[in-house]
Order: structure tokens, then C-alpha cells, then sequence
């Protein structure tokens, strides 16, 4: 983190953003490893110059750099994600990857998941994901499942004697 050559490349992605950021200093960030190990690093912490409060103002350059985000290594990220995707809850995946050594909050792991899940989004849209797999000669199953999906439209009108709205069903 302290060599000249990521001290090029932060300074080069800082200036390539689409918005202006000033220099706040050094700052110590805790990262969580992969094994559930947590450390302290020191990085150079920008802010959006103009006083911005939407997220995404506030940036440690190198941890982006390194693909560190939400204050955990690529590695965590992905191995939280998996977790969360194979449990039935949240809690469920904390319990989990309490067992394993790795010792978040439920909140925590939402957001971890829930960003991980955005940049997937991005990633997609973009093109940088390729599927090279080919379905040729292959049996393919594919699947819904429903249980979230809103089936009931609500009527115009009176309400029940509860408060709740009445509604329209298939």
C-alpha cells in the first residue's frame, strides 16, 4: 500500500472519476480475511468535494484497488454470498460461518451480500461476464419458483372492517 506504484495507480483513479474528490489523509481500516481474521491497514481516505451525502462519496482508493470492498477481502465476499444463497436465512448463514470462525453481524452479512449482488449486476450488464459453457447435447431444466411474487391486485373502494384492502386474485 505505501509503494510509489500504488500511489500512481490511486492517484490516476481518483483523478478518473466522473466526480471531484479531496484528500483526507491516512486513515486506519479494519479488514476481515477470508479465514475471519481482522486487521488494520492504513490507506488514503478521499471525500466528495462538494458536501455530497449520497453513499459512494467517501472512497479508500487502494482497498478498491486491491478489490477490497465493504471492509472484507474478494475471498470473504464470496464465501459469505455462497453461504447466504445456500441458507434458508441470514441467521442462518451467520451460524454458519460462526462455526467456520467468522464472526459478523446479520446486518453486516446483508450488505455484504446485497453489494456483492450489485456489482454481479453491474458486471453482467456491462459484458465482463462470459459464459463459455455450451449447452449443445446437454438436458437443461429450468425452474421457477413464485412464493414472492405478488398475485393479488388490490380493489378500488371501501376497506374491511380490519383496515386491510380488498383484492382481485387468478
Amino acid at each position: 500500500m505505501d509503494s510509489e506504484e500504488v500511489r500512481e495507480i490511486e492517484a490516476d483513479l481518483v483523478v478518473n472519476l466522473p466526480w471531484k474528490l479531496k484528500n483526507k489523509g491516512i486513515r486506519d481500516v479494519v479488514i476481515t480475511l477470508k479465514c475471519g481474521v481482522t486487521i488494520v491497514v492504513r490507506v488514503s481516505y478521499y471525500v466528495g468535494k462538494k458536501k455530497r451525502k449520497k453513499r459512494g462519496s467517501r472512497l479508500y482508493p487502494g482497498l478498491v484497488i486491491l478489490g477490497i470492498n465493504d471492509h472484507c477481502t474478494p475471498g470473504l465476499a464470496s464465501e459469505i454470498a455462497m453461504t447466504v444463497s445456500a441458507m434458508d436465512s441470514f441467521e442462518e448463514a451467520q451460524a454458519n460461518l460462526y462455526q467456520r470462525g467468522i464472526f459478523l453481524n446479520v446486518k453486516t452479512i446483508q450488505n455484504i451480500v446485497y453489494k456483492w449482488a450489485q456489482r454481479a449486476r453491474l458486471m453482467q450488464k456491462a459484458g465482463a461476464v462470459v459464459y463459455d459453457v455450451s449447452l449443445k447435447g446437454r438436458r437443461v431444466v429450468i425452474s421457477t419458483d413464485g412464493g414472492r411474487i405478488r398475485i393479488r391486485k388490490n380493489k378500488r373502494g371501501k376497506k374491511t372492517n380490519k383496515g386491510r384492502n380488498r383484492y382481485h386474485t387468478k
